[in-house]
């Protein structure tokens, strides 16, 4: 899967919103955080990735509060 932007999230900014990316290998766990995180209203993911190049490139694109991120992504290097 590659990166994926909320649109929204500029707009968010400076009110209390806490801005997380998802790096993961498996789609369907990225999936699931964003489902659970969208009912949250201070939450919102900006960005996701599925390796460790993409997680990089994320954590540079986006502004984020919180990278969530799977440890097996970094093993490969």
């Amino acid at each position: 899967m590659s990166l994926e932007e909320n649109h929204g999230a500029g707009e968010d900014s400076g009110k209390g919103i806490i801005r997380v990316i998802l790096a993961d290998t498996q789609a369907i766990f990225r999936a699931g955080l964003r489902k659970i995180f969208a009912l949250e209203d201070d939450i919102r993911v900006v960005g996701q990735a599925e390796t460790l190049p993409q997680a990089l490139s994320a954590a540079k694109k986006f502004s984020a509060d919180i990278l969530i991120f799977e440890s097996a992504l970094a093993s490969n290097r």
